[in-house]
């Protein structure tokens, strides 16, 4: 009985300290490409050099830090109830078009006070895997933003 438990316990230590393994090597990816100047950008330059030449604009901007001056079009929750902010990058009512800055909780009080029209700056970071199979079209995620 004693040997069972001694040998689930080293299981299970085991499990942690290769999930622990995976996060910090993840997060040294990330903290390296927070570490570079961000990449200074319109909201509509953006949203243009994606829809004129995906591969391209993947290699110019995925995976890098973004600094991104922009019209608020909408601030809402998304669907993990999430502060987002949607910029105008000249949709009308009928496009599905649109580019979506996600916040983390902390910013909430201060992204949901901005209103339609306001021009803000933010820093975000472009994930790269987002974009494999990613209609760019439809909604495009910019990750991990902050107010300037």
């Amino acid at each position: 009985m004693i040997r069972r438990i001694a040998t689930g316990f080293a299981l299970a230590l085991a499990l942690v300290s290769i999930a622990c393994t995976a996060t910090d090597t993840q997060m040294e990816r990330w903290g390296e490409k927070f570490t570079q100047p961000a990449i200074e950008v319109t909201a509509v330059e953006l949203y243009r050099a994606f829809v004129r030449d995906e591969e391209t604009a993947n290699q110019q901007y995925s995976g890098y830090r973004l600094r991104i001056t922009g019209t608020v079009e909408e601030v809402r929750e998304d669907d993990d109830f999430e502060p987002v902010m949607e910029f105008d990058v000249g949709q009308d009512e009928w496009s599905f078009q649109s580019l979506v800055a996600q916040f983390a909780e902390r910013h909430r009080a201060e992204v949901m006070s901005w209103n339609k029209g306001r021009t803000v700056s933010v820093v975000c970071y472009l994930p790269v895997d987002e974009f494999s199979d990613f209609d760019f079209e439809s909604v495009t995620p910019l990750r991990m933003c902050q107010p300037l």
